[in-house]
């Protein structure tokens, strides 16, 4: 029962996956590796290992994102505006401190207390003067 193809034409048929220059690539680094001596291969591999831990944390360091009080001790009334201001202009923000205090993205802090400023003064003054009147 021969499947007429013989071993030896099945291992000369083309690997549809992997072009034949990679695959000559893989050999000649195979070959470079095993003609290392087992401590340069321990170096290598190493090498590469920390090269990538270092890369990765790199990365995950400068992609999360430090946060910076916006206003703190604020009344839950003035931090409530304040939120529906910054949801209005779709800042991401934390409560801090029972939700009196509100932390933004720390490059954007300083911007953010002169925007907001003055939504925070006018409902202070809207307040005192209720209380006056």
């Amino acid at each position: 029962m021969s499947s007429g193809a013989s071993t030896s034409d099945v291992a000369a048929l083309p690997s549809p996956l992997v072009p034949p220059s990679v695959g000559r690539v893989f050999a000649q680094a195979k070959g470079w590796l095993t003609g290392l001596s087992r401590p340069a291969r321990v170096l290598l591999v190493t090498t590469v290992l920390v090269t990538l831990a270092l890369a990765a944390w790199l990365t995950w360091r400068t992609s999360t994102e430090t946060w910076g009080p916006l206003f703190s001790q604020l009344e839950r009334d003035d931090a409530a505006a304040l939120v529906a201001k910054l949801k209005e202009l779709k800042i991401p923000y934390r409560l801090q401190g029972d939700g009196t205090a509100i932390e933004v993205p720390e490059a954007r802090v300083h911007e953010l207390r002169l925007e907001l400023a003055s939504a925070v003064r006018d409902r202070r003054r809207c307040r005192t003067s209720e209380l006056d009147g």
